[in-house]
């Protein structure tokens, strides 16, 4: 039979429960800064005509509403 003293055998409990927490924290840490992708600049738009909200990921100077087709003035927002 192996031999541990208490002290031994509660500083191995705490080791290994803190490294059990600490290396998948690291690794999903890690794994999501990988995954997350440069912010791409998107307005938002209103439009004059219809009120209908919608996004210009083109950044166009003169936005145009999908919805009713109308040319909108640029939002300073």
């Amino acid at each position: 039979m192996i031999q541990v003293s208490l002290e031994s055998a509660i500083t191995l409990y705490f080791v290994i429960t803190t490294l059990m927490i600490a290396l998948p924290w690291v690794y999903f840490l890690l794994l999501k800064k990988k995954r997350t992708k440069p912010f791409s600049p998107v307005k938002l738009h209103r439009c004059e005509y219809c009120l209908s909200s919608f996004l210009d990921a083109e950044a166009r100077k003169i936005p145009r509403c999908p919805t009713c087709g109308s040319y909108n003035t640029p939002s300073n927002s």
